[in-house]
């Protein structure tokens, strides 16, 4: 009996209210939050197609991500917390999302225009 009345006065003072964006903001900003998801994403890729060749690189994956987040300046926890107030938040995921999908079709469109030139014979 004393349970129920516990949880609606928390539920009431905003215990199970997600966060305000604001929060996920001042913990890390958007703009920095899409560019380290963007070298998580890119590394993640490598990381998988690497680990086809050569798979012990799974053992240096934890430096990997350290390069990552020092490349940030922030640290793994930061990010986790931000990463878990921005998912409360889904039009703010979806932004962030859709940021990282224009900046993977610029880095393919670039990687695109750098190819070398093929064969003749490979040509199709």
């Amino acid at each position: 009996m004393i349970f129920l009345p516990a949880l609606i006065l928390l539920g009431s003072c905003g215990f199970f209210r997600a966060p305000g964006k604001d929060r996920c903001e001042k913990i890390l900003p958007m703009e920095k939050m899409t560019a380290i998801l963007t070298d998580v994403y890119l590394l993640e890729g490598f990381l998988a197609e690497e680990s086809g060749y050569n798979p012990e690189i799974t053992d240096s994956a934890k430096y990997f991500y350290a390069w990552v987040f020092d490349k940030h300046n922030t640290s793994y926890e930061e990010f986790q917390d931000a990463l878990d107030c921005y998912l409360l938040h889904r039009s703010d995921m979806e932004k962030i999302h859709e940021e990282m999908l224009n900046r993977f079709s610029i880095m393919e469109g670039e990687a695109r225009a750098t190819r070398l030139p093929r064969a003749p014979d490979q040509e199709k």
